[in-house]
């Protein structure tokens, strides 16, 4: 048979009382039904076994995430989150880049090129460079370190989200990272994969597809 919260196959076991995948209390009818001197017949093995609960138009099972009320994140609130989270990437890069920008001036004050010379182009050059890596070295910390350590990036935290696998779990580096590349896929295309948010039935963007990551409130995350 299947629980009938998370459509998980249940064990044959006649002392199982709980879903081992949801922890959902398992129906009186998991137990070893008792058979009655009218059932001899065995069961027929061309008839297909129930197949487990299915969520609407994916054919995949149901799991936790997809289940009916979890409090998913939706446009608005993922749209502010973003804004919090690039304003404080954007002051990190902007003090990193400031110091880096003094540093080097200081460090080259004695001989520095003149402004006309192709030297000093090259050292302009050299400094946004540097600068880019930065920010794309901060960028890439802040969305692959943070949501595993802290259940999600600050801007979602502070209004009370948290990023989840599909058993409603904080997720690893590896989906962090395979979601930050899923961003990718989402800009390509004037932004229609963080558009999609809002019209998505879980408000999924195209990258947490990608990495199969759901945005719902911190009370319903499983710790």
């Amino acid at each position: 048979m299947y629980c009938q919260r998370c459509g998980a196959a249940v064990p044959p076991d006649p002392e199982a009382r709980y879903c081992r995948s949801c922890g959902a209390l398992l129906p009186a009818t998991a137990e070893e039904p008792v058979k009655t001197p009218g059932d001899e017949h065995p069961p027929d093995p061309t008839q297909a076994p129930i197949a487990p609960t299915t969520s609407a138009g994916a054919g995949t099972t149901t799991s936790p995430a997809t289940a009916p009320g979890v409090p998913y994140g939706g446009f608005l609130v993922r749209l502010v989150a973003y804004l919090i989270d690039s304003t404080i990437i954007s002051t990190v890069v902007g003090v990193v880049g400031a110091l880096l920008a003094v540093v080097a001036l200081l460090a080259g004050m004695s001989g520095l090129p003149d402004v006309d010379s192709a030297a000093f182009t090259a050292l302009v050059f050299a400094l946004i460079g540097v600068l880019l890596l930065i920010s794309l070295t901060v960028t890439a910390a802040y969305y692959i370190v943070l949501p595993p350590l802290y259940g999600a990036t600050p801007g979602k935290l502070i209004l009370g989200y948290e990023i989840v696998d599909a058993d409603l779990r904080r997720i690893g580096y590896g989906t962090a990272t395979l979601r930050l590349l899923g961003y990718i896929v989402s800009n390509a295309v004037l932004y229609l994969g963080f558009i999609w948010i809002g019209i998505d039935d879980r408000k999924q963007g195209w990258h947490d597809k990608i990495a199969g990551t759901f945005v719902v409130k911190r009370e319903a995350v499983r710790r």
